[in-house]
């Protein structure tokens, strides 16, 4: 995949280099980058954007952003990875292997919420909404999936793991990643990134302490260095 930020005409590729780092110095257009990355998300065409093969991509369907670290530690927290948990599980839920077991279970709930009811003694009545289905009894569920670790190095490649097993998504955008870590750490990370075969774009204010695949600097007179 490819990424582009067009302001300033930089190419990230990320079959050339599966890490790289893009530090902008000036503070103000550090914030600017990031409004218009997270822009682009919500945009049919933003000032990123992405391409695979030559053809366009859309941002929110291969790659995503981390800009809270501990945040990670409930990854169900995020909207992508919790959508995407509900959808495989209630696919299981109605692949071959479990549809019957699913239906016996929805004429259970069924039968013990139409149970409750005629306890009551009302003499009106009562019925169930014909669109209720496995979905909505998995999203009462409410599943969540938590990581265990408390280094932040193991929890940041835990996240993506766990995003890229469910999404698809293998492509990743780290903000000011740089500022959290010491150097040892941070070369652990980027080294970790590429054994778990993870792409990604360290965009920070700061310029790392150790070495990187690629490093683009965006200097204070916006000179791209």
């Amino acid at each position: 995949m490819r990424l582009c930020y067009k302001p300033l005409d930089i190419l990230v590729d990320f079959d050339e280099h599966p890490i790289v780092e893009m530090v902008v110095e000036d503070p103000d257009y550090f914030a600017k980058t990031l409004f218009d990355l997270y822009e682009a998300f919500d945009a049919a065409e933003g000032q990123w954007v992405a391409s695979i093969d030559a053809k366009p991509a859309t941002l929110d369907k291969n790659l995503y952003t981390i800009n809270d670290y501990y945040f990670m530690l409930n990854p169900s927290k995020s909207r992508t990875v919790s959508n995407a948990l509900f959808k495989q599980v209630v696919a299981c839920a109605q692949n071959a292997d479990h549809i019957e077991r699913t239906q016996e279970l929805l004429a259970l709930v069924e039968q013990y919420g139409l149970g409750l009811v005629e306890e009551l003694g009302f003499d009106f009545e009562v019925s169930t909404d014909e669109s209720f289905d496995v979905s909505a009894l998995i999203k009462a569920l409410g599943l969540r999936i938590f990581l265990n670790t408390e280094n932040l190095v193991a929890r940041t490649i835990e996240f993506c793991d766990v995003l890229q097993a469910l999404t698809g998504i293998n492509h990743f955008v780290l903000v000011n990643v740089a500022a959290l870590m010491g150097v040892d750490n941070l070369a652990a990370l980027i080294r970790e990134m590429g054994y778990h075969d993870h792409r990604a774009l360290l965009l920070s204010s700061v310029q790392a302490p150790c070495s990187v695949p690629q490093r683009i600097i965006v200097s204070e007179d916006l000179a791209v260095l």
